[in-house]
């Protein structure tokens, strides 16, 4: 199959799907330098299954080619399309794929691509190999906030669609807990409230246990989804420290797949 070919028909179907109000509203709510078409993720999620016959025929090969033509050319509509193309050749790309999302991680540039990414393929990854979080924990020391993100934003998925990974996850959050990042913030503040629905007393040990250390937002945020009481406890003695401003909100859009 011509691959040039192949990416050209998607990029076209992208670009006939583009609604300009659509990409005004999204522009506001991702930062990004990247170009932007202005089409719906749940669109892009349907533009990726009509073409699931043609990308069903390519090897291993061919897809990681026409997934890192589409991250090369750092689009966010054609990024994201490529996202759910490796969603449906995650088993063929098994021994390929972390490799491969550890190069497309350094294309990256907004929260939107870096938590679909991390949700929808290396979440279940990591859940289905487990000894692969020690990557994310790696990836956590990076000078490289998107490569930070990405690895909390992981790890917040490993405690959900009933998945249960807390230590891992917050193996993670502990080397975090003092960045100073704002969304890099704001994935471990989200990535302590999913493991908190799973192991609150596993989350507020390591924030009792950290509190002096944790920035206020992280503490703040990640105590949201605990007890009353446990929740007074750690922000009884976080009054004294600096505040941290407070960024934009994460739309829905970052925490569940398909929002758009």
């Amino acid at each position: 199959m011509n691959l040039a070919a192949l990416r050209a028909e998607i990029r076209a179907s992208l670009e006939a799907s583009a609604d300009p109000e659509y990409r005004a509203k999204i522009s506001r709510l991702v930062p990004t330098g990247a170009p932007l078409l202005g089409v719906t993720v749940p669109r892009i999620r349907e533009l990726a299954k009509l073409f699931r016959p043609k990308t069903k025929m390519l090897d291993a090969g061919g897809v990681l080619s026409l997934v890192e033509g589409q991250f090369d050319g750092r689009c966010r509509e054609e990024m994201l399309f490529g996202t759910f193309v490796l969603v449906d050749h995650k088993r063929t790309l098994k021994d390929v794929l972390l490799p491969a999302i550890d190069r497309f991680i350094e294309l990256i540039d907004n929260w939107e691509v870096c938590d679909q990414l991390a949700m929808n393929v290396a979440a279940p990854m990591v859940a289905a190999d487990p000894k692969l979080s020690r990557e994310l924990v790696r990836w956590a020391s990076s000078a490289n906030p998107w490569r930070r993100r990405f690895a909390v934003a992981t790890a917040a998925a490993l405690n959900q669609k009933g998945r249960s990974l807390v230590r891992e996850t917050l193996d993670v959050c502990a080397c975090l807990l003092q960045d100073g990042d704002p969304s890099v913030q704001k994935a471990v503040g989200w990535a302590l409230r999913e493991a908190c629905k799973c192991d609150e007393e596993a989350v507020y040990n390591l924030l009792l246990e950290r509190r002096e250390q944790v920035a206020p937002r992280i503490l703040r945020e990640g105590a949201t989804k605990l007890s009353e009481s446990r929740r007074s406890s750690l922000l009884g003695g976080a009054t004294a420290q600096t505040s941290v401003k407070r960024g934009p909100a994460v739309p829905k859009l970052a925490r569940r797949p398909g929002a758009g």
